[in-house]
C-alpha cells in the first residue's frame, strides 16, 4: 500500500546524489521519514543503508526530486522505494513504498539458485536458447556479463530482495536485451526456487492489431554503431569536418498534422528550438556550425533498417538521408503511391518528429537532469550518450512499432514498421435487397478468422437473440439458433469478447457475422484469438446498423460479404504517422520519469504507460479548431480509416460519454487488455482533464512556451510522472497530478482536477487495490469532504 504525503516540513538542505549513508541517517530527511506524525510507520532501522538512486532539479521548476531505495545487509529492496519532492529546503511531497519494520521481517539470507540458473529460467519461460557451455564465473551479488550469442549489450545480474506483498523473497534481478532486439526482459527470479516472480518486457509495442500481411525480410546482420550514409562509409568521419552554417530546411508532415491523411507536407526552416537544442539538430560537439549534414544529431539518429542489419555479421547498417552542404531535407513523396517507395521521406519525417518531441518536452521538464535523450548534455547534468536510434521501415516486423528505453546514459531504440491492409477494407458488405437500402456499406474486417475473398458469402441477415437482458449482444448461446443457421448473424457490440460473440454465432450455424458498433464514428478492427473461428466477421458503424435493424424488423434483408478489392493491398508507413512516433517516444518519457531516470520501475498490471503515450499523441496532433466532443482515434492512417475513424482502442477519445463511456471499472473488462486497453482508460481521464483546463484557461497553439489550459495540462501530467513513484496505479497517478498542481500552481485547480477524475470513477473513495491486478480496484464518484463530498 503506497503512502503519500503532501506536506511542507523544514529541512536543512538539498541532499546530494552522492550522500553517504551516515550523512543521510543524520539528515532532516531521515528524521522526517521516521517522524511518527507523518504516519509512514518507519523506524530508524528501516533507513540503514538507504540508497539515493536519483537526485535532480529540472530547469523549469524549483522542485528537487530525490528517489531513494532501501537496502538490507548491502542488498537492495527492489520494491522498497520512495519519490520525494523538495522545494527551498522543504520536504513538499513523499510517495513511499518503503518497507516498514524491515529488519523484523523474515527476509531470507541464504540462496541456492545461481545467476546462471536464473538466466536459464527466463530462457525456458520465453522459449530461448542459451549456450550449454555458459559459465558466468562470478560470485558477486552484482555484475555484468557479455556474450555475443545472447546480446549485443551486457546482461546485468543483481541479487536483492522483493517484498512481494508480504512474502519476502531473495531474488536475482536480471536484465537481458535479446540479440535480435525484439525483447528486453527485466526479470526477478526467486533465488531459492528459481520461480519467475516478475518479468517485464521493456520493448513496448504499439499493438495496433494483427498484421493483415507480413512485409520485409528477417535477415540478420551486425549492429554497427557507426551507421553508413548513402554517400560515405562512415557518418562520423564524413561529417565531422563538414561544419556548415547553412539553414536546414525540411519537407515533412509538420505538427499538428498527424499523417498524410490529415494534411499535406510543409517546408519548415530550421524548426529546432533555441533553448532545447541550442546548437541545432545536427550538432554533437556544442560548437557553432552543424557537423552532420545527414539525419543525425544530438537528439536522434534516423536511418533505414529495411534489411534488419542490427544483428549478425553484415558490416553495413542502413541509409541516412544527406541534405548536402545546403542542408535541404526535401525528398519526394506521393500519397497516391505505396509508402514503402519513399524511404528518404520516411527517414526525414522520422528525424523531424523525434526532434520535435525532444524539444517540446524539454520545456516541460523532460530535460538533461531528468534523463532525456541526448548525445551531448552540454554540461546541464544527467548522463549523455543516449540519443534515440530511430529505424525507418524496419525489416524485423510489420504492422507495428516499438520503443526500448534503457536507463539514463544508454541509447533507446525506436523501430517503425511498414503496414499492409487490404485495399478493400471498406468494401466488405454489400446489401442486395431491399432496393431502398441496396449498396455498399462502410465496414472493417475483423483481425481474426478467415479473410474474405472476391467470392461472396451471400445470405439473409438475422439479428441474434441470446435470451439475456441484452439479447442482441450474443454473449450467451443463441436462443434463435434455428433462425441464424445458414444466415449472416447481426450482433451488437457490447460487454463480452468479440470472439465469444462470433463463436456463439458460429455454433448456431451462421455463415458470417456483421458486428454493429455501439459508439459513434468509424468501426474498429476487432481483435482476439482466431482459434476455432472459421466464419468471416466484419464491423459496421452504429448508424448503418440502425438502418439495417430497422429494415430487418419489417422484412428480409439480403447481403453479401466479400472483398471487392480483388485481393490487393495498400502499404502504409508508420514513419509518416506523427501520432505513432509521438506515442512511441512517450514510452521513453514515462519510463525515464517514473521513479527517476535510472529506475526502470514503470511496472504492474495497472500501470498506465499506454495511456500517457496516447495522451501525448493527442496533444501533439491537436488539429486547429478541434472540439472537446470530437472523437479522436489513434492509428487511423495506418488502419486505412478516415481521419474521424475509431482508431485502434476500444473507444475513440472524446469527452462525450456517448462516444467514450469508459470509467475506472472498465479496466476489469477482458476487452480492455493489459496494457493497451487499461492505458486507454487512463488516457480518457487525462483527455477530459486537458479539455477541462482548456475550458478554464483557453487554448494556446504554442506547444513550447504557451500558457493556455492545454499547456497546464501537459505540465501537470509530466510533473505527475516524476511524483508518482515506482509501480504506480490509477490512484497514484491521480494523486501525483493533484500534488503537481499544489506544488506548481498553488493548488488552484484542485476542484477541477477532482471533478474530472471523480466523473470517470476515480473519485475520493476510489481504491486501486494491488497494482499487480487490474481486477481488485473499486471505483467511486465522490469528491473529498473538503470539497463537498
Amino acid at each position: 500500500m503506497k503512502r503519500v504525503l503532501l506536506l511542507l516540513v523544514a529541512v536543512t538542505g538539498i541532499l546530494s546524489a552522492k550522500a553517504q549513508v551516515a550523512d543521510l541517517k543524520n539528515s532532516t530527511i531521515a528524521k522526517y521519514l521516521t517522524d511518527p506524525k507523518n504516519e509512514l510507520g518507519l523506524v530508524a532501522d528501516d533507513l540503514k543503508g538507504l540508497q539515493i538512486t536519483d537526485d535532480y532539479t529540472s530547469h523549469n521548476s524549483p522542485i528537487n526530486y530525490v528517489y531513494i531505495r532501501q537496502r538490507l545487509e548491502g542488498r537492495p529492496i527492489f520494491d522498497g522505494t520512495a519519490a520525494m519532492a523538495m522545494i527551498d529546503g522543504r520536504v513538499a511531497y513523499v510517495n513511499s513504498d518503503l518497507v516498514t519494520n524491515l529488519r523484523k521481517r523474515a527476509f531470507p539470507v541464504a540462496y541456492s539458485v545461481s545467476a546462471e540458473q536464473a538466466l536459464l529460467a527466463i530462457a525456458n519461460e520465453k522459449g530461448l536458447t542459451i549456450p550449454e557451455s555458459l559459465s558466468l564465473n562470478s560470485t558477486s551479488d552484482k555484475f555484468s556479463f557479455e556474450n555475443e550469442s545472447l546480446s549485443d549489450d551486457a546482461l546485468t545480474f543483481e541479487l536483492g530482495y522483493l517484498n512481494n506483498e508480504g512474502d519476502p523473497r531473495i531474488v536475482w534481478r536480471i536484465f537481458w536485451y535479446l540479440k535480435d532486439h525484439s525483447h528486453a526482459y527485466d526479470a526477478a527470479i526467486d533465488a531459492i526456487t528459481s520461480e519467475i516472480v516478475k518479468i517485464q518486457d521493456q520493448v513496448l509495442y504499439c499493438d495496433f492489431g494483427e498484421a493483415d500481411l507480413h512485409i520485409g525480410t528477417h535477415e540478420h546482420a551486425k549492429d554497427c554503431f557507426t551507421p553508413e550514409s548513402s554517400s560515405a562509409p562512415s557518418v562520423l568521419s564524413a561529417n565531422a569536418a563538414a561544419k556548415t552554417n547553412a539553414t536546414p530546411t525540411y519537407e515533412v508532415f509538420a505538427i499538428p498534422t498527424e499523417s498524410p491523411r490529415h494534411g499535406a507536407r510543409q517546408v519548415v526552416s530550421d524548426p529546432s528550438d533555441a533553448a532545447a537544442s541550442p546548437f541545432g539538430w545536427h550538432d554533437i560537439d556544442g560548437q557553432a556550425g552543424e557537423e552532420f549534414t545527414t539525419t543525425r544529431g544530438n537528439n536522434v539518429l534516423a536511418s533505414d533498417d529495411r534489411a534488419n542489419r542490427r544483428t549478425g555479421t553484415d558490416p553495413g547498417f542502413g541509409t541516412l538521408f544527406d541534405g548536402g552542404a545546403n542542408m535541404e531535407f526535401r525528398p519526394a513523396f506521393d500519397i497516391a503511391q505505396p509508402a514503402n517507395l519513399f524511404l528518404d521521406a520516411a527517414i526525414v519525417n522520422l528525424f523531424y518528429m523525434n526532434n520535435v518531441m525532444h524539444d517540446v518536452f524539454w520545456h516541460y521538464g523532460f530535460d538533461e537532469p531528468a534523463g532525456n535523450f541526448q548525445e551531448n548534455n552540454y554540461g546541464n547534468g544527467g548522463a549523455g550518450s543516449d540519443y534515440v536510434n530511430a529505424d525507418a521501415q524496419d525489416g524485423s516486423g510489420s504492422n507495428n512499432a516499438n520503443f526500448f528505453t534503457p536507463r539514463d546514459g544508454s541509447n533507446p531504440r525506436m523501430q517503425m514498421y511498414l503496414w499492409q491492409v487490404a485495399s478493400g477494407n471498406t468494401d466488405f458488405l454489400q446489401v442486395n435487397s431491399p432496393s431502398s437500402i441496396a449498396g455498399k456499406v462502410f465496414s472493417v474486417q475483423g483481425g481474426f478468422g478467415p479473410r474474405l475473398t472476391s467470392n461472396p458469402v451471400t445470405a439473409d441477415l438475422v439479428l441474434v437473440d441470446d435470451g439475456s437482458s441484452n439479447p442482441t449482444e450474443g454473449c450467451q448461446s443463441l436462443q434463435n439458433g434455428a433462425a441464424v443457421n445458414g444466415k449472416i448473424a447481426v450482433i451488437d457490440r457490447g460487454n463480452c469478447l468479440f470472439v465469444e460473440k462470433i463463436q456463439n454465432a458460429q455454433a448456431a450455424g451462421a455463415v458470417g457475422v456483421v458486428m454493429i458498433n455501439n459508439v459513434g464514428g468509424a468501426p474498429i478492427t476487432m481483435g482476439g484469438s482466431s482459434a476455432g473461428i472459421n466464419i468471416p466477421a466484419i464491423m459496421i458503424t452504429q448508424n448503418s446498423g440502425a438502418t439495417l435493424k430497422s429494415e430487418m424488423a419489417s422484412g428480409t434483408v439480403n447481403a453479401s460479404l466479400y472483398d471487392s478489392s480483388g485481393g490487393g493491398a495498400l502499404i502504409f508507413d508508420s514513419d509518416f504517422d506523427n501520432g505513432v512516433i509521438a506515442h512511441e517516444y512517450t514510452h521513453g518519457i514515462s519510463i525515464r520519469l517514473t521513479g527517476g531516470p535510472n529506475s526502470s520501475c514503470l511496472t504492474g498490471a495497472e500501470q498506465m504507460g499506454e495511456g500517457w503515450s496516447d495522451f501525448l499523441t493527442l496533444v501533439m496532433t491537436h488539429p486547429d479548431g478541434a472540439k472537446a466532443e470530437d472523437p479522436r482515434g489513434v492509428g487511423t492512417y495506418l488502419r486505412n480509416q478516415p481521419t474521424n475513424g475509431g482508431g485502434i482502442r476500444p473507444y475513440p477519445y472524446s469527452v462525450d460519454r456517448s462516444v467514450n463511456p469508459a470509467t475506472y471499472d472498465y479496466i476489469k473488462n477482458p476487452q480492455f487488455t493489459v496494457p493497451h486497453g487499461v492505458g486507454s482508460v487512463w488516457c480518457t481521464m487525462l483527455w477530459d482533464l486537458y479539455w477541462a483546463l482548456v475550458d478554464e484557461y483557453g487554448y494556446d497553439s504554442d506547444l513550447y512556451r504557451g500558457t493556455g489550459g492545454n499547456n497546464i495540462a501537459i505540465q501537470l501530467v509530466i510533473e505527475g510522472l516524476k511524483l508518482q513513484g515506482c509501480g504506480p496505479g490509477f490512484v497514484d497517478g491521480r494523486d501525483a497530478i493533484l500534488a503537481a498542481d499544489d506544488l506548481l500552481y498553488g493548488g488552484k485547480n484542485q476542484r477541477l482536477i477532482w471533478e474530472v477524475f471523480a466523473a470517470r470513477g476515480l473519485g475520493y473513495s476510489a481504491d486501486q487495490g494491488s497494482v499487480t491486478s487490474r481486477s481488485d480496484g473499486t471505483q467511486a464518484f465522490d469528491l473529498p469532504p473538503s470539497l463537498g463530498g
